[in-house]
């Protein structure tokens, strides 16, 4: 007991600066070693660069029939099985689609040819998407080790993300026109006629104008831009969690050192 009170009292906060001040060149070649290592380890490390783009959907889009505003449409059955969410096509958003498994796996297939785990693993760490403003405007962000190809890899994901929505739009109406048109081919009243042909001219003309050249489902609002710097690693966050882990290494042999050394 004598003992461990003497070794106690010796290993003061005195203790410690008296070495400091002794061996103050020691201590700082430590220090100038562990920020040399950190730097080093820094410089290591796979760079992550980030390009992003916002874009609104076409209004016409909304206007023609061809989405709806509303989320979800909620049946008015009391039964919990009736009144779930009905988030089939074509009204689905687009925001529900870009969240989707769906899309991740599409998007590798698109960068990576093949849809492995590895790549859809990448695909969902790097491929970030936001909503802002009541669904007005979206934003996507893709990362990659440079810029360039972040900026070249996001542009080919909004490519074919509206290549993919207005296929599916389009498959749609055709489906729609053909089923009309049959049943305007059969005996109905005059009224009712009138009102299929109404429909089927409508049609037609969504069609029209989704295979149009000038037709844009989704529009950017900025160019799509990649940042200059890598986003990761943070070269600060990097050089303070390796000295941090340094400078107690060095304080714990420190005191093993001098604990033995007083014994």
């Amino acid at each position: 007991m004598a003992m461990f009170v003497e070794t106690k009292q010796q290993l003061s906060i005195s203790t410690y600066w008296s070495w400091l001040t002794k061996f103050w060149w020691l201590a700082l070649l430590y220090v100038g070693i562990g920020l040399t290592a950190a730097y080093l380890y820094f410089q290591s490390m796979p760079r992550w660069y980030q390009s992003q783009v916002i874009f609104v959907v076409n209004p016409e889009a909304y206007n023609q029939g061809l989405l709806l505003r509303s989320d979800e449409i909620v049946t008015g059955d009391a039964h919990s099985t009736a009144s779930k969410p009905l988030l089939a096509e074509p009204e689905l958003r687009i925001s529900y689609w870009l969240n989707s498994d769906d899309f991740v796996q599409k998007v590798t297939a698109l960068l990576y040819g093949e849809v492995t785990d590895e790549a859809l693993f990448t695909v969902r760490r790097h491929l970030h998407y936001y909503r802002y403003q009541n669904d007005r405007f979206h934003a996507i962000h893709w990362h990659a080790s440079t810029p360039q190809q972040s900026k070249q890899q996001l542009q080919a994901i909004l490519q074919m993300m509206e290549a993919d929505l207005l296929m599916k739009r389009i498959n749609e109406i055709e489906l729609q026109i053909g089923k009309a048109s049959e049943l305007v081919s059969t005996s109905w009243p005059s009224e009712a006629k009138a009102e299929l042909k109404r429909n089927l001219g409508l049609l037609q003309t969504r069609l029209a104008m989704v295979t149009s050249d000038e037709f844009r489902l989704i529009q950017p609002t900025t160019d799509v831009t990649a940042s200059p710097n890598a986003i990761y690693p943070q070269r600060i966050q990097v050089l303070l969690a390796v000295m941090f882990g340094w400078c107690a290494a060095g304080v714990t042999l420190l005191h093993v050192w001098l604990a033995r050394r007083k014994q």
